[in-house]
């Protein structure tokens, strides 16, 4: 999920950028193939895709990570209510009521996306 998580932190920063700049978005972002670890990609297309590097295109890259991250890990089953009972906590000493249940719903979704949740 650390990996969904950067990428789309990444694309927004791209977007951003080129919003101020003016560039084409397209050509600002770097693609997953030449961004990714070339060893992982490699042995990813050999023993998992059954491709080679130079014919996996970028969407299949993509739409194949996807897949592995949108699988549940060795069948595990988060325990919910104890990450959120362990992780999630309202500051009280904040006084500003907004701010205090800003933090804490911001801190949800955090706790989200770090454990897969979402």
């Amino acid at each position: 999920m650390k990996w969904k998580h950067e990428t789309q932190e990444y694309e927004d920063n791209i977007e951003t950028r080129c919003a101020v700049t003016g560039e084409d978005k397209s050509k600002a972002l770097r693609s997953v193939k030449t961004s990714s670890n070339r060893q992982l990609l490699n042995t990813l297309c050999k023993f998992e895709w059954g491709t080679k590097v130079e014919e996996v295109t970028e969407e299949q890259i993509v739409e194949e990570l996807n897949k592995i991250l949108g699988n549940v890990m060795n069948d595990a089953i988060l325990d919910v209510d104890s990450i959120f009972n362990t992780e999630l906590k309202m500051n009280l000493k904040e006084r500003d009521v907004k701010a205090r249940l800003m933090n804490y719903f911001m801190r949800c979704d955090e706790i989200i996306m770090q454990n897969g949740m979402a």
